[in-house]
């Protein structure tokens, strides 16, 4: 097996609707690189939960485009995340 680094090249934002990503009212894709804490940029407010920083919380996504080489078609390939943080429905 091969193993080959992931981190660069994926960018995030705040769920969105996807009525509004069809009028175009969604949030514009930030680059990040991995590992990443989407809430850590955002402001601290007094009212979250002190087991979060007083981060607000929310859902976001994640996306990354890469390209697999041709003699790989008739191949299977794994993706092996580790470390991934998932509770997408946190209260």
């Amino acid at each position: 097996m091969r193993r080959t680094a992931f981190n660069d090249g994926w960018q995030a934002r705040p769920k969105v609707n996807p009525f509004a990503e069809m009028a175009g009212a969604a949030i514009p894709w930030q680059p990040v690189r991995l590992p990443h804490d989407a809430t850590i940029g955002r402001e601290r407010d007094a009212a979250e939960s002190a087991a979060s920083g007083y981060f607000p919380g929310g859902v976001h996504e994640y996306r990354k485009t890469f390209a697999v080489p041709e003699e790989y078609r008739d191949r299977h390939a794994v993706l092996d995340f580790e470390g991934v943080y998932a509770r997408p429905w946190c209260t």
